[in-house]
């Protein structure tokens, strides 16, 4: 476990684009803390390293999940940019997406990109309404960001990277990362990583 300090909204998205650099296929991360702290802003950060247009990442507090889709021919390399392809709301099943092969061929997106899935558990009253979303489904082949984790705590994976962000100041944000399962032993270089912003 290790503690950083952000002192501002701009260096949230770096934090955020640091993080997303040490990300591979698969990898869940869990996101925690009050209202206004932050996630969103994290998240904005994961998705503008990988390549996904930042400024369309908005909270899905009342969608519960997005799907952002790697555009033809990406490979999450800073040089290309991203676009949402789906969202999915809470009482609605997937058509189209990383589990059920997508528009462009499947959670590569067709040019070998990685999907991010953005999900805001902040409306669901237990872990079983996370699990009909299906988003288990889409895990493997995909990089999952889950905020307000711990109201679904029962269905999250072992192996992931939980991050509780709290207020510090007025712009300032303390975030304390954990890992769990195989996380634990990447942490050590992700620490590194994100102490040289």
């Amino acid at each position: 476990m290790f503690e950083l300090t952000s002192t501002s909204p701009e260096q949230t998205l770096l934090l955020g684009e640091a993080i997303a650099s040490q990300l591979q296929r698969g990898d869940c991360l869990t996101l925690d803390g009050e209202l206004g702290v932050g996630k969103t802003q994290l998240v904005r950060g994961l998705a503008g390293g990988l390549n996904i247009d930042p400024h369309q990442v908005a909270s899905p507090t009342f969608v519960v999940m997005h799907e952002y889709e790697p555009r033809e021919g990406s490979c999450n390399n800073p040089n290309s940019q991203e676009k949402i392809s789906d969202e999915v709301s809470k009482d609605s099943t997937p058509t189209q997406g990383p589990a059920s092969g997508g528009a462009s061929g499947g959670a590569s997106g067709g040019g070998g990109g990685i999907w991010l899935i953005h999900i805001d558990a902040y409306r669901l009253n237990d872990s079983a309404e996370l699990d009909q979303l299906g988003w288990k489904d889409e895990q493997d082949q995909t990089i999952m960001v889950i905020e307000w984790a711990d109201r679904v705590a029962e269905a999250l994976p072992a192996d992931r990277l939980a991050i509780f962000i709290s207020h510090a100041g007025l712009e300032q944000r303390d975030s304390i990362f954990t890992g769990h399962g195989r996380w634990a032993d990447r942490l050590e270089t992700l620490e590194k990583r994100l102490r040289t912003l």
